[in-house]
């Protein structure tokens, strides 16, 4: 069965004005298209991102797996430029230092930083957040993108839950 997706043609104004100010991010970080093409290669599909953060935004947080089965990517939507940059220089710039390593996401939020974690390498990624439905939201996205190697855990960092984790680390 074919994936139905937003086409070009179908451009709102929102997203036209994602473009815009994506194009301007790249200039202004000084990115150009090979280096962009570079790091986009190296992550994990953008559905799984791009789903995150629909949900977020749109503040759903349960009945995930029917979500995931009506949701469609948006193919004029791609990895905002920011974000490429962020997860250029936290994770793909330390692959030597977090490779083959077990890592603590500490309030990892949705988990994105924790995916891409799991995907470029990492032995084992746990991200602790306070908030069960973040964290219901990261979990949901790892196991449909498969990832064996992530794990999810809620703890306020000022309880002793925190240490409970590390200790599991």
């Amino acid at each position: 069965m074919a994936e139905k997706t937003k086409t070009k043609t179908d451009l709102g104004q929102e997203a036209k004005t994602f473009i815009f100010e994506n194009s301007i991010a790249q200039q202004c970080l000084g990115m150009d298209d090979d280096m962009r093409s570079e790091i986009k290669k190296r992550l994990p599909d953008k559905k799984y991102y791009e789903f995150a953060w629909h949900m977020y935004f749109q503040k759903r947080f349960v009945r995930l797996e029917e979500e995931w089965k009506n949701w469609r990517p948006w193919d004029v939507w791609d990895w905002p430029v920011y974000d490429l940059n962020r997860f250029k220089k936290i994770v793909l710039d330390n692959l030597d230092i977090i490779h083959d390593r077990n890592v603590l996401d500490v309030g990892c939020h949705i988990g994105y930083i924790s995916l891409i974690s799991s995907h470029v390498g990492c032995r084992k990624v746990t991200g602790v957040d306070a908030r069960q439905n973040l964290l219901d939201l990261a979990e949901f996205v790892g196991q449909q993108a498969g990832r064996t190697n992530l794990s999810f855990k809620k703890a306020d960092m000022q309880s002793t839950a925190l240490e409970v984790i590390c200790e599991d680390i």
